[in-house]
């Protein structure tokens, strides 16, 4: 074997490593994200999409990982470059896939991260409003430009 296939070899053996420690990483935080008695359905639903996602994503890395070196060893390619081309035509289309996932998965994220920074937002102002409210009711009338009681009183 040429020097070609150890470096394939390496690089391949990364990718799986990668994908197959990415692959644990999403079991082990669905599964604590499905005990997670704070979350709402809306939130539950939104994890477990991201979790398809990246397990399809990690698993496609891991596969794509094992193809690098399989290309390079397998001998049916020597005889028909038609082969040869069609397995690296797959490998690059899982790897296009791969990116569209990823893609996807940050838009996905994205989307989600600003609806719920929006829902946050609108209830910080709905207390802040509930909160002037009572320092209004509490001032009974007093001064109190800055939220704070006065000082001195203005009479005197």
């Amino acid at each position: 074997m040429d020097k070609s296939w150890w470096v394939s070899a390496a690089f391949g053996g990364a990718l799986v490593i990668g994908g197959v420690l990415m692959l644990r990483s999403h079991m082990r935080a669905w599964k604590q994200q499905q005990d997670d008695p704070d979350l709402d359905d809306a939130d539950r639903h939104f994890l477990h999409r991201r979790f398809r996602r990246r397990m399809k994503a990690s698993g496609l890395l891991t596969l794509i990982g094992v193809m690098l070196p399989v290309g390079d060893v397998v001998r049916v390619f020597a005889g028909s470059p038609w082969w040869f081309a069609l397995y690296w035509i797959v490998v690059l289309l899982l790897v296009m896939w791969l990116f569209l996932l990823a893609m996807g998965d940050m838009a996905s994220t994205k989307v989600h991260t600003t609806v719920a920074l929006n829902r946050i937002w609108a209830e910080q102002r709905k207390l802040e409003q509930e909160a002037a409210a009572l320092r209004a009711q509490i001032s009974n009338g007093h001064d109190q430009s800055n939220g704070a009681a006065p000082l001195a009183d203005p009479e005197l």
